[in-house]
């Protein structure tokens, strides 16, 4: 499922598992969608995916992302996910 996200905050959300340490990275967003969801959404996404974010101050940037599962923690909506490639637009 693809979720487009409005980002208002970023975190690191790694965590010592017992195979060993889980670097996670953690987005908070708005629904960028027409049909909005009325909560925030924790986004997670692997720390190797960094780099496929847009550069600098995430804050109020659309980023879209590859939905693998939704879960429900802490009464709060939390997506695994992967950066999703978006193909550009041709210019005419």
């Amino acid at each position: 499922m693809i979720f487009k996200g409005l980002v208002i905050q970023t975190s690191d959300a790694s965590y010592s598992g017992k195979s060993g340490r889980v670097e996670r990275f953690q987005i908070t967003c708005l629904d960028a969608s027409p049909v909005k969801l009325k909560n925030t959404v924790d986004v997670v996404i692997p720390q190797s995916e960094v780099a496929k974010l847009p550069q600098g101050d995430l804050t109020m940037k659309e980023v879209t992302f590859d939905v693998l599962d939704i879960e429900v923690f802490n009464g709060r909506v939390r997506m695994p996910a992967h950066v999703a490639v978006v193909p550009a637009v041709a210019m005419k």
